[in-house]
């Protein structure tokens, strides 16, 4: 009689808590996967937090959290976790009533790009652990990791170069009616320049500084078509990563910017494109654009957006070229214009490859 009795309790107690779990297990259960950080550069380590709340008395005696990301990361902890094309983890949690639950993953990154984890696939059980109960629910956690700034060795030349064109042009075409400030006389100022009541006051030459009339602008083209199938990608990563090192040198140098590149951007999928600028915000826009571009799409037609973008300007622009890819075509269009537009062409390649082109304007930066 006793025996049949605790059936009939189990039975009941079985009957109502599993009519409890199936309308209420997900009731009051918010689950947030975040990042430590929106920004991040190759090589520095983020943390991965996971945030488990129930605000109901009902526990989960089993909890699994299932999402996916970038196998670009690399996790220290890769327990209940498997990395094919991405990488995929499986976290186990046993969540009392009324309880907050808290674990962190660091990691550290490898590669840039824009990663994000907006969706989580969750399945809990009930109290006697016979029945599943499953759902989906949405996250954002999103993480830029910025192309790597290399040595500018290479390109250094040019750079002072073209600073020095950029400062004989704003020189000849200061606005003297847009006065901005005073500094420290320079070898290459004029004698009209100087402020003889400020050099009075400080004991050293001052100069008036004007805004120029018209501002200095660096246009960087950036292709990304592959020249060969054979590590295609380190090249364009290569490629990306020499744009956002001269682009962030010459905008820390206060010279306005802008980036066209056939390839596409992830979030748009239009091609990547960033107007002129020169400030702070400015600079790590063109790292947020080059972080999401995707490789695995197709690129445009380069020669079309480079003919159609130079056409449009109307004000004057020094262009850098970036392109591995090349032919008689695009040669013989940028030897056309190297001259009349001051025009650069970076080669990003291997060291072991020879580059048959030759034009004083033409660099090689080897991977």
């Amino acid at each position: 009689m006793r025996l049949f009795i605790a059936v009939i309790v189990v039975i009941i107690l079985y009957s109502i808590q599993s009519l409890l779990y199936r309308r209420h297990w997900n009731l009051g259960l918010n689950i947030q996967l975040s990042f430590s950080k929106d920004i991040a550069n190759v090589g520095e380590q983020v943390i991965l937090t996971e945030v488990i709340e129930n605000k109901k008395a009902l526990p989960l005696p089993i909890l699994h959290v299932k999402f996916r990301t970038s196998r670009t990361f690399s996790f220290a902890d890769t327990e209940n976790s498997q990395t094919t094309d991405h990488y995929y983890r499986n976290d186990v949690f046993s969540v009392l009533g009324k309880q907050k639950v808290t674990r962190t993953l660091p990691f550290v990154t490898t590669h840039r790009g824009y990663f994000t984890i907006t969706e989580l696939h969750i399945t809990s059980k009930d109290l006697f652990l016979t029945t599943t109960f499953a759902d989906m629910l949405p996250n954002h956690a999103a993480l830029y990791v910025f192309p790597s700034r290399l040595p500018l060795v290479r390109f250094a030349a040019i750079h002072e170069q073209m600073l020095g064109d950029f400062h004989t042009r704003r020189q000849s075409l200061n606005d003297p009616f847009a006065f901005y400030g005073i500094r420290p006389y320079q070898s290459y100022d004029s004698m009209r320049s100087i402020n003889w009541k400020a050099t009075a006051h400080t004991g050293a030459l001052m100069v008036n500084q004007f805004e120029p009339a018209t501002s200095n602008e660096v246009c960087i083209f950036l292709n990304l078509t592959p020249y060969m199938k054979a590590r295609a990608e380190s090249l364009s990563e290569h490629a990306i990563n020499i744009a956002n090192t001269i682009g962030t040198t010459f905008i820390e140098d206060k010279v306005d910017v802008s980036l066209c590149s056939n390839a596409c951007d992830i979030l748009t999928g239009k091609q990547a494109y960033l107007p002129a600028g020169h400030s702070q915000d400015h600079k790590l826009s063109l790292s947020r654009t080059l972080s999401r571009i995707d490789l695995n799409q197709t690129c445009n037609d380069f020669m079309e957006l480079l003919k159609s973008h130079i056409k449009e300007e109307n004000h004057p622009v020094s262009y850098i070229l970036i392109s591995t890819y090349r032919d008689d075509a695009l040669f013989s269009y940028f030897e056309r214009h190297a001259e009349d537009h001051s025009m650069y062409w970076i080669i990003p390649e291997f060291s072991h490859s020879d580059i048959h082109f030759q034009h004083a304007k033409i660099i090689k930066w080897e991977l």
